[in-house]
């Protein structure tokens, strides 16, 4: 499991053990995302566009730590 953040609004959540999360409600905008999981280097997204009311999907391949 991992936590994902919206950075500009200081928001993260849990990821479940499939690494699916849910972040609402989010206004409409352009944001940084990071995500980032104990053994593994962060990963960072931006910019990542979020519209209001929608569903936005995104995946990320974090890479594991030497």
């Amino acid at each position: 499991m991992g936590t994902v953040k919206i950075n500009e609004m200081d928001q993260e959540e849990q990821t479940d053990i499939n690494g699916n999360f849910e972040l609402s409600p989010i206004p409409s905008g352009t944001y940084t995302v990071t995500a980032s999981a104990q053994g593994f280097e962060e990963q960072t997204i931006k910019p990542f566009e979020i519209v209001q009311g929608t569903t936005t999907v995104r995946d990320f391949a974090l890479i594991p730590t030497s």
